[in-house]
């Protein structure tokens, strides 16, 4: 099979072959064991959420709602926008992640 008929979804592995860095680009890129330990950290107290809608969202709306005592006590909550109505929300501890799953599905009146 030549490369102008490659099977759907290879087409990003044929970009890759003909991508080049520059000089700059070309440096090694150090990544801290700390770092690595912050971002799995985060991870684990993270949650990614779809909101099905046609309407535009609020995501301060969204994160005072999630941080309410709705859930037993307030939520120390940070919300990241990552795509189209989908979000990251990043919980002070692993166990408000538990306890936010407990009261699912979520529901917000965005009107």
């Amino acid at each position: 099979m030549s490369d102008d008929t490659a099977p759907p979804g290879d087409e990003l592995s044929l970009r890759f072959k003909t991508f080049t860095l520059t000089n700059a680009e070309a440096n090694e890129v150090t990544i801290l064991g700390e770092d690595i330990k912050l971002s799995e950290d985060e991870c684990r107290r993270s949650l990614i959420g779809k909101v099905v809608t046609s309407k535009p969202m609020n995501l301060h709306g969204i994160k005072n709602t999630m941080g309410s005592p709705s859930v037993g006590q307030p939520l120390r909550v940070q919300g990241h926008r990552i795509g189209d109505n989908l979000f990251q929300f990043v919980l002070g501890k692993e166990e408000d992640v538990i306890r936010v799953l407990a009261v699912k599905p979520w529901f917000f009146n965005i009107s």
